[in-house]
């Protein structure tokens, strides 16, 4: 990089030898020319004399070792020991150095932040027009060798962090610039604490986009279930879905359940995990048919009907008969204090003799019918195939026969 003899460190190591000859040693003196040869000797001694002795010493040995530095080419290390003169001293011309090691460095945003800054607080400098020039030049040689990626987050205004800075660059939705052909962190943190990283590698002049979520992370799997009968219908906790098709799940436990046009069924548990793909083949078509009944068992539910209603029956010929031998007996009463007897009265008694004796016959027979369809239902149940596999099991249950029905199977 080509340099002019006021641009250039060596320049200042120049005047500072002369001014230490002139002004025979006077550190205050010798720190401030030496650091801004374009400025009034009369601005430098006020502005030296407003720092510690201590600061001043400091300021000028990081400035020497800057100067050192920057001769050897190790640019970023001559940049950090001007950068900790200037934090001593407050000297505005440092900012310039700073700028130019920076540059060297290769590091535009930087280089171009410290001449802008320079500019600001040095406006009426001999070199602002130069200094101008060059942040312009910075500006075109961004735009062109730069990296940029446009960041948004799930909340806006999100901080963005860059490699290890401890100042957000800037807040989301906004683009960051990176150098090129170097591995570069962007850290997002919202207003919540909750923070995401993402790496990025660019091109000169590549630009990418990126959506950095810091709300935690949705875990997800993928089923997928298949089956040796077509046509039949799929559902994963009583929602349906297409069969042999991949299903993506968050993490948890899924009832599932399988069920073809003839009727056959299986059900079962299946664990869902982060990443990972559920496979499972069901042979659906070797299970057997599910009894047409199976909802509602109509044989049951009668013989439970009749054993109502024997009840009801049997407990309203017990009330009716109690109420036939009250009238009888108050009949009896009656004839025997020689009072004369209603026929009104007798017949009354002999009708509720006779519904007592039509409601216990009645429950009677609902009460045998009822035990006797209850026993058959009972019996039958016994004889026919067993149930599918309930929703615990994995597998269909065997028939009654012995044979075993074909297991599911679990594909990894």
């Amino acid at each position: 990089m080509t340099q002019t003899a006021s641009s250039h460190p060596s320049h200042l190591a120049q005047k500072y030898t002369w001014t230490t000859r002139v002004l025979l040693g006077s550190s205050a003196f010798l720190l401030a020319y030496c650091i801004a040869p374009n400025t009034s000797s009369t601005h430098l001694v006020a502005s030296a004399h407003a720092q510690s002795s201590d600061d001043i010493q400091e300021a000028k040995s990081l400035f020497k070792k800057g100067e050192k530095l920057y001769k050897k080419k190790e640019y970023k290390e001559a940049a950090e020991a001007f950068t900790q003169a200037y934090e001593l001293s407050k000297r505005d011309e440092l900012l310039y150095y700073m700028g130019t090691a920076w540059e060297a460095h290769g590091d535009l945003l930087k280089a171009r932040s410290h001449y802008q800054l320079y500019l600001n607080n040095v406006p009426d400098a001999k070199n602002a027009e130069k200094i101008l020039d060059k942040v312009i030049e910075l500006q075109s040689r961004i735009a062109k060798e730069m990296g940029r990626v446009a960041v948004t987050s799930s909340f806006e205004e999100s901080k963005v962090y860059v490699d290890a800075e401890s100042e957000p660059q800037c807040l989301t939705p906004c683009t960051v610039v990176l150098s090129p052909d170097t591995k570069h962190t962007i850290r997002v943190v919202d207003d919540k604490g909750q923070e995401k990283t993402a790496t990025f590698t660019l091109k000169a002049g590549q630009r990418e986009e990126a959506t950095i979520a810091t709300e935690p992370e949705i875990k997800e799997g993928t089923l997928l279930v298949r089956s040796d009968l077509s046509g039949a219908s799929l559902t994963v906790n009583a929602k349906p879905y297409p069969l042999a098709q991949p299903i993506t799940l968050e993490e948890g436990t899924y009832s599932v359940v399988l069920t073809g046009q003839g009727e056959q069924r299986w059900t079962g548990k299946l664990d869902i995990t982060h990443q990972n793909t559920t496979d499972i083949l069901v042979p659906l078509a070797h299970l057997p048919e599910e009894p047409e009944s199976d909802g509602l068992n109509l044989k049951r539910v009668g013989a439970y009907s009749l054993l109502s209603a024997s009840a009801g029956l049997l407990i309203g010929g017990a009330l009716l008969g109690r109420q036939a031998k009250t009238t009888f007996a108050t009949l009896e009463t009656q004839q025997a204090a020689g009072n004369n007897i209603t026929p009104d009265m007798i017949q009354q008694g002999k009708s509720q003799q006779r519904g007592a004796n039509i409601l216990f016959i009645t429950g009677g027979l609902a009460l045998g019918s009822g035990a006797g369809l209850l026993t058959w239902d009972i019996l039958s149940a016994d004889k026919g195939p067993s149930p599918t596999p309930s929703e615990d099991t994995d597998q269909p249950s065997e028939e009654s026969s012995g044979k075993q029905t074909p297991d599911v199977k679990k594909l990894d």
